[in-house]
């Protein structure tokens, strides 16, 4: 048995506010990357609430808190996304185990995106 504690990612972001264009959740004024905590599966539900379409979508991830981001991937499954509709990104195979991810998204109009992640 291990004396660390299993990771567990769970956060919610109920209304992130997107431009129309190019936002950066970690460069949002008052929003922070969701945290991961090194869970080796993981999933994440981004629901658009803006009024039309997110036509892409890019994560990345960074180890450590403090440390520096590993290159962006694009999201190549379910876009465009229409206004109202959801898209599950997930990692099930350990592949991407880091301590935090951040989203880009690229918004064809003003409005928010709700992010859910969990993870173990």
């Amino acid at each position: 048995m291990s004396s660390h504690p299993i990771p567990v990612a769970d956060q919610v972001v109920p209304a992130w506010a997107v431009i129309l264009g190019v936002t950066i959740l970690s460069a949002t004024t008052g929003r922070s990357p969701l945290t991961l905590a090194r869970a080796a599966r993981w999933s994440l539900i981004l629901t658009n609430n803006t009024a039309a379409a997110i036509t892409a979508v890019r994560v990345r991830f960074r180890n450590r808190a403090d440390g520096g981001w590993g290159p962006w991937e694009s999201v190549t499954t379910g876009l465009p996304l229409a206004a109202g509709a959801a898209l599950r990104v997930y990692d099930l195979y350990g592949t991407s185990v880091a301590e935090q991810l951040d989203v880009e998204v690229t918004a064809t109009a003003a409005g928010n995106v709700a992010l859910d992640v969990v993870g173990v």
